[in-house]
């Protein structure tokens, strides 16, 4: 059984091996816990903290080279599920107030924003629809700035960025480039 070349989720630029030769990747050298053993993944050290919910990471190709690409991290909305535990005394407005300021840089739509952290404050246990709302509403937020940063570095580098156009029934994927200012 054959399997994909590269794991991505939402973007693939591709370095080849010789990028990794010739030492022309950027710097990564901590490791994504929980990543696949097969495509293990190393955050990008330069923008390892610039956002809060995404991480741009290079993962190494199954068979030759890596992908850069931002994938999800979660962890930001970890302080809603603490305070509605009644471990702190904040409320749905202090949280609103904190994301906010978070993302006052991205001008959120207030009156959506704050309606989505009240649905995921006051949401029963175990419902985590409003919760996955509340997180899509803010990685789209991020998402802008991730795709400038990952297009300079596919420019800065020289990769090329490609899209998966075939996947067949023995593992294996087709992968064609994508060009310049091509929407994926």
């Amino acid at each position: 059984m054959s399997t994909n070349n590269f794991a991505f989720e939402n973007r693939c630029i591709v370095v080849e091996d010789d990028d990794f030769t010739f030492e022309n990747v950027p710097k990564h050298l901590e490791y994504v816990q929980g990543s696949n053993r097969n495509y293990p993944s190393y955050y990008l050290d330069k923008y390892r903290h610039r956002f809060y919910t995404l991480d741009i990471v290079i993962t190494a190709a199954y068979y030759s080279g890596a992908c850069i690409d931002y994938t999800p991290n979660d962890k930001y909305l970890d302080c809603i599920y603490e305070c509605r535990n009644y471990v702190s005394n904040r409320d749905a407005d202090d949280i609103f107030d904190d994301i906010y300021a978070d993302f006052k840089a991205y001008k959120p739509k207030k009156r959506e924003l704050r309606k989505l952290v009240r649905d995921a404050y006051n949401a029963k246990l175990g419902n985590y629809k409003p919760f996955d709302a509340l997180f899509e509403f803010l990685f789209a937020l991020e998402k802008v700035e991730a795709d400038k940063i990952l297009d300079k570095i596919r420019d800065d580098y020289g990769y090329t960025e490609v899209r998966k156009i075939a996947n067949f029934c023995n593992g294996e994927a087709l992968y064609e480039p994508i060009k310049e200012h091509q929407a994926v």
